[in-house]
């Protein structure tokens, strides 16, 4: 493609905030054409649509991100484990925020998922809070030993060990982030501490994430015209 690229979200998608700031922090023209096709990316350049690139439809999208996070924790790991298992703290609307309706005390129980990310098998119990600031998600991933040599993680990553003066609040982390300019859906996963022993081949990792992430990968998944892994 030549020229400008802008890009639209073409149907209804509770991420076209999220998708919106991303594509204005990677400074490309972005705008929302609702209609009730599904979710879609279309890259144009000189009035030309290039191939449209899914996003995950509203029903899709905690496991969508769910399984992003995840991702990159595995992507890190010195070991594939063997499977995982994780409880998650979920937004009720399935984004951060106030839900639109229900009381904010409310916290249900949002099911279970059985999913494959990056070729390991995940067994996942959703809690469904009406009102959080970000995603919490608690994982053990099996047949990791705690003395294995994980890949540098700092702030030049995706996956970042957040300070320990932050870590016990999900409000403090997300001013953390804040304060350094991130916003509220800031795209770094977030590790609450690093990554501790749970048993002898078992480690356990607590992570905070947004949509952010998910968000900034399928913007630039649009622009090179690939199909983004997260969805």
């Amino acid at each position: 493609m030549t020229g400008v690229i802008t890009l639209r979200l073409e149907g209804a998608s509770v991420l076209d905030a999220a998708l919106g700031k991303a594509a204005r922090r990677l400074e490309v023209p972005f705008a929302v054409s609702p209609s009730t096709a599904p979710p879609a990316l279309v890259p144009s350049a000189g009035g030309v649509d290039a191939a449209a690139v899914p996003v995950a439809p509203d029903r899709a999208v905690p496991v969508a991100l769910f399984c992003y996070m995840l991702g990159k924790i595995i992507a890190l790991s010195p070991v594939r484990p063997r499977h995982v298992t994780a409880v998650v703290m979920a937004p009720a609307g399935g984004v951060c925020g106030p839900a639109a309706a229900g009381p904010v005390d409310a916290i249900r129980h949002g099911g279970t998922w059985d999913v494959e990310v990056s070729g390991v098998l995940a067994s996942v119990r959703v809690l469904a809070a009406q009102q959080t600031r970000c995603w919490l998600a608690s994982c053990t991933l099996h047949g990791v030993a705690a003395t294995a040599s994980w890949e540098p993680i700092d702030v030049r990553t995706d996956v970042e060990v957040l300070p320990g003066y932050v870590i016990t609040d999900t409000a403090r982390v997300c001013e953390f982030m804040q304060d350094r300019g991130l916003g509220d859906d800031w795209p770094q996963i977030a590790l609450l501490g690093a990554p501790a022993p749970a048993r002898l081949d078992d480690l356990s990792v607590l992570v905070a994430f947004t949509e952010g992430g998910y968000a900034r990968d399928a913007i630039v998944s649009a622009l090179s015209g690939q199909d983004s892994d997260a969805r």
